[in-house]
């Protein structure tokens, strides 16, 4: 089973077990809202560390803004070329 396989795996999971958490609620008439975020694509090009700094100023702190962080700081490219790893060091922008 392939990286990528796997990947989607868990997506599908994930996507699952939201949708029937969101169900379930309904059910119960309890009222369900959510906020979703690919951040995928959001960061592709900004600086870690300036995103950070005005996401702040804008007042987004606490919690939030340490997950935002956690999801940023010290990722790292992962290229494969004919099934062997080559790592380039730890990325400034962007998430891939």
């Amino acid at each position: 089973m392939g990286v990528q396989h796997v990947h989607e795996v868990i997506k599908v999971k994930a996507t699952f077990n939201l949708i029937s958490e969101i169900l379930d609620a309904l059910k119960k008439k309890k009222k369900v809202g959510g906020v979703l975020c690919d951040l995928e694509k959001a960061f592709d090009c900004v600086n870690h560390d300036i995103l950070l700094s005005k996401l702040e100023f804008y007042g987004v702190r606490d919690k939030v803004n340490d997950l935002i962080k956690s999801y940023l700081k010290n990722r790292y490219p992962r290229v494969l070329i004919e099934c062997k790893d080559c790592h380039q060091g730890i990325l400034l922008t962007g998430t891939r």
